[in-house]
């Protein structure tokens, strides 16, 4: 792949990155129709049943389509917020918070990252919902937006143009930086823009490759570990790069 032919896909990726973080946020009706797209039989997460004292009990898919849709009360948010059973030996415990975040978390983008938003939101129904009797997956959810945030930074930085290899290990030894940009890769619903991402990450010289080859650790290279054994898994194109991965002298830790 020719130099000019990969800073053409930085642009398009670029300009994709910067439409999907103007509009994701009050893009509500896209998780919305993915939701309702489940009918029959429901994956185990989305049948799962949320449980009330006050209120009849529901699956939590219906719950988040009644959220995103503004149909549930302050009270009832409240209320399924609050519920927490915790059980006996002979009986599991009951957290409407695991549940729901278990069932978002498992979904694909763009609708998870819609809704942990929505999460976030100050007001919404699901804000309300999970910021009653713990806090612990709202400050998961608020992690999880925070490195959605961190990723797309990082494309950008790295699209940016040459960057000095002193930049780019500073870019690549914080914290957990590698991890969060191969997570944002994998979950890309767009399997074309996928597909860019993972080609320009396994082109030798190119920013992303040289960042998820800077050493963190004692271990040499190998396109056998790490991140960089993960991008080569969903590689479009395998026997195209073989070679390349061959001779790769990094370190993917």
């Amino acid at each position: 792949m020719s130099k000019d032919k990969i800073d053409n896909i930085w642009q398009v990726v670029n300009a994709a990155l910067i439409v999907k973080a103007t509009q994701v946020q009050n893009d509500v009706d896209v998780a919305i129709r993915y939701l309702e797209s489940f009918t029959g039989l429901l994956p185990a997460t989305m049948g799962s049943t949320l449980y009330n004292t006050r209120y009849q009990a529901c699956t939590t898919q219906q719950f988040l389509i009644l959220a995103l849709k503004k149909q549930l009360d302050r009270d009832r948010s409240v209320s399924y917020g609050a519920y927490y059973f915790a059980g006996s030996k002979y009986s599991s415990s009951q957290d409407n918070h695991r549940q729901l975040f278990a069932c978002v978390n498992s979904m694909h983008e763009p609708a998870r990252e819609i809704i942990f938003r929505n999460a976030l939101t100050p007001g919404s129904s699901l804000n309300i919902f999970f910021r009653e009797r713990s806090q612990y997956e709202y400050t998961r959810i608020r992690s999880s937006v925070n490195k959605i945030e961190v990723a797309r930074d990082l494309l950008r930085q790295l699209s940016s143009g040459p960057l000095n290899w002193q930049t780019i290990e500073s870019l690549a030894k914080n914290r957990n930086n590698k991890e969060i940009l191969l997570d944002y890769i994998r979950r890309n619903p767009d399997l074309e823009d996928r597909n860019t991402l993972v080609r320009i990450a396994l082109k030798d010289k190119t920013n992303l490759h040289q960042f998820f080859s800077v050493q963190r650790g004692p271990f040499k290279t190998s396109i056998t570990a790490g991140t960089l054994r993960e991008l080569n898994r969903m590689n479009p194109d395998p026997a195209l790069e073989e070679k390349a991965s061959e001779s790769s002298c990094f370190s993917c830790f």
